[in-house]
């Protein structure tokens, strides 16, 4: 499977999401010396869409597109396509997660999105 940016992934998600914007990147500085760096999709109205930082929106976009979440082995599935086929991914650990379900949405794509942001 082909690594993605979070740029890439961030994108292709909120494409599929219906979400439309521009990528922004975002750096906010933390205590001492390091640095937090942090993008979003900043929306027409202000609004920033990221999932993979927000559990929030992340947690809204794997209900929305009716996904099913195995926490105990790691796994999220899609609900099946018009073939049947269902899509998965699999975390190893829980800085993972976002990322693998953020991916799933966009393996989705639009076509089987349940609801509408």
């Amino acid at each position: 499977m082909e690594t993605k940016t979070d740029r890439e992934l961030l994108e292709l998600a909120a494409k599929a999401c219906g979400v439309s914007g521009e990528y922004t990147p975002i750096k906010q500085v933390t205590a001492g010396s390091e640095s937090l760096k942090f993008c979003a999709i900043r929306t027409k109205d202000g609004f920033l869409w990221n999932p993979l930082v927000d559990e929030g929106q992340l947690y809204k976009l794997a209900r929305d597109y009716g996904m099913k979440i195995d926490f105990l082995n790691k796994l999220a599935f899609s609900p099946p396509d018009q073939s049947g086929a269902v899509k998965s991914v699999h975390w190893t650990n829980e800085s993972d997660e976002s990322f693998a379900l953020v991916s799933l949405a966009a393996r989705i794509g639009p076509l089987q999105r349940r609801f509408i942001y």
